[in-house]
C-alpha cells in the first residue's frame, strides 16, 4: 500500500486515502444496519399502524393472568338501538368467555370505552383513574376498557398488566381492529369513546385525562358529553 501511495501524484494522494477510510467504515457498519427490524421485537417504541406480530400464548398462563387480573365479566345484552354504532360487532371478552356482541352490550347505559396498549405510557398512567371513576360513578355510568389493535404481545402480557395498574374493570379485546376500523379512530393512544344510551356515539377523545374534574377532566367530559354528573 505504501508503494502504491507514493506512485499516486501527492495532489490526489489525500483524496485517495479518505476514501479508502470512507470504504472501511463503510463495511464496518453494515452488518448492524441491516437489521433493522429487531427493535420492535421488545414491544418498546410501537407506533399505531406498524406490524407486529402477536405470540400465542399458553392457555394456562391465560388463566392464571386472568384469575390474578380480577377483571369484572364484560358486560351483554339482548337489546341493539338501530342508531348503535357498534352494531353487528363481535369482540372477545380479553382472556376467555365467548365474543361479545357490542351493539347490545354498549346499549341502555351511557358508557365510557376506553382504548390502551401495553406499550403505551399515557394509558398506563391514565388507567387507575378510569377505575378510580367507575367506582365513583357507578349505576350512573358504565366504564369498561378495550386493549387496542397490537395492544400487547399476547393475552396474558395484556391480563398482567391491568393486574400491576390493579384495574378491574371489564376489558374486550379488539386484536382484530373491528372497533378501531367501524369508528375510523384516529391513530394515536389511548382513546376514550363516550357513548349514549342508544349506543351512538358522542365524542371521541384521542388524550390522556389526567383529573377527573377541571376543565379537561373524565367527570367533567362526561358531563358535557353524555349528560350525566357524577
Amino acid at each position: 500500500m505504501a508503494n502504491f501511495l507514493r506512485r499516486v501524484p501527492p495532489s490526489a494522494r489525500w483524496s485517495l486515502v479518505l476514501l479508502i477510510v470512507v470504504v472501511a467504515l463503510i463495511v464496518a457498519i453494515w452488518p448492524s444496519s441491516s437489521g433493522g427490524g429487531d427493535a420492535d421485537d421488545s414491544g418498546a417504541g410501537v407506533t399505531v399502524g406498524s406490524s407486529t406480530t402477536q405470540r400465542p400464548a399458553d392457555p394456562n398462563d391465560v388463566a392464571a393472568a386472568r384469575a390474578a387480573a380480577g377483571l369484572q365479566p364484560c358486560p351483554t345484552g339482548t337489546t341493539v338501538s338501530e342508531q348503535s354504532a357498534f352494531k353487528g360487532l363481535t369482540v372477545p371478552c380479553l382472556g376467555g368467555g365467548p365474543d361479545v356482541d357490542l351493539g347490545a352490550a354498549l346499549t341502555g347505559t351511557p358508557t365510557v370505552v376506553n382504548i390502551w396498549a401495553t406499550w403505551c405510557g399515557p394509558c398506563r398512567q391514565e388507567l387507575p383513574l378510569f377505575q378510580q371513576f367507575a367506582e365513583r360513578a357507578a349505576g350512573e355510568v358504565r366504564v369498561v376498557t378495550m386493549q387496542a389493535p397490537r395492544g400487547a404481545v399476547n393475552t396474558d402480557v395484556a391480563l398482567a398488566f391491568l393486574a400491576e395498574l390493579q384495574v378491574h374493570l371489564p376489558a374486550f379485546d379488539d386484536a382484530a381492529g373491528k372497533v378501531f376500523s367501524r369508528l375510523q379512530l384516529p391513530q394515536v393512544y389511548p382513546i376514550t369513546v363516550l357513548v349514549r344510551p342508544d349506543g351512538s356515539v358522542a365524542r371521541v377523545l384521542p388524550q390522556q385525562f389526567t383529573s377527573l374534574g377541571g376543565d379537561r377532566g373524565l367527570a367533567t367530559e362526561v358531563r358535557t358529553y353524555l349528560g350525566v354528573s357524577v
